[in-house]
C-alpha cells in the first residue's frame, strides 16, 4: 500500500510508517528518500512502524536483500541514531533484517509495541503515534480512488 514519514527537527524524531504489501523498489525508495533528506539525516531517534504492514510470508532471500540495499543506501546515515522498528506480525522478519544490519547500526533494536520503544528512545508515545496515525491518513488518501 504504502510508505510514509515524517521528521520532527525540534525533537529530532523521525517516524516512517509501511503499510499493507510493500515491494522491494517501494523500499528501496523509500532509503533513497530518507538518504536525500538532510532532516532526516540530522536526527537522532528513529521509529519505523511495521505494525500495519500485510504478514505475507517472506523469503530469507527478500530479507537479505532489503538489509543490503540498506547498508548500501542508509546505513551510514543512521549510524549514530536509536533506531527502534515496531513490529509484530512481521517481527521476526524484522529482527532477521536487524541482525543483519547490526554492524553497520549497533543501536537499532526492534521491539513489539510502540510504548517499549519509545521508551527507549526517550520519545513520547503520544507524540509518536499521532505522528503515525498521520502518516498512515496519508497513505490512505494517496491510495483512494479519485
Amino acid at each position: 500500500m504504502g510508505i510514509e514519514y515524517r521528521c520532527d527537527v525540534a525533537s529530532s524524531l523521525s517516524v516512517s510508517v509501511w503499510q499493507g504489501e510493500i515491494t522491494a523498489d517501494e523500499g528501496k525508495l523509500h532509503l533513497a528518500a530518507l538518504a536525500a533528506d538532510p532532516e532526516w539525516a540530522a536526527g537522532r531517534s528513529i521509529v519505523v512502524d511495521l505494525t500495519r504492514v500485510a504478514a505475507t510470508p517472506t523469503p530469507a532471500d527478500d530479507v537479505a536483500e532489503s538489509a543490503e540495499a540498506f547498508l548500501q543506501i542508509l546505513a551510514g546515515h543512521a549510524r549514530q541514531a536509536k533506531w527502534a522498528i515496531v513490529a509484530d506480525q512481521t517481527f521476526e522478519r524484522a529482527r532477521a533484517f536487524g541482525e543483519r544490519v547490526e554492524h553497520a547500526v549497533p543501536r537499532l533494536i526492534v521491539f513489539n509495541n510502540l510504548e517499549t520503544a519509545c521508551a527507549w528512545l526517550g520519545a513520547d508515545p503520544i507524540d509518536v503515534r499521532t505522528i503515525a496515525d498521520d502518516l498512515r491518513r496519508e497513505i490512505r488518501a494517496r491510495e483512494a480512488p479519485v
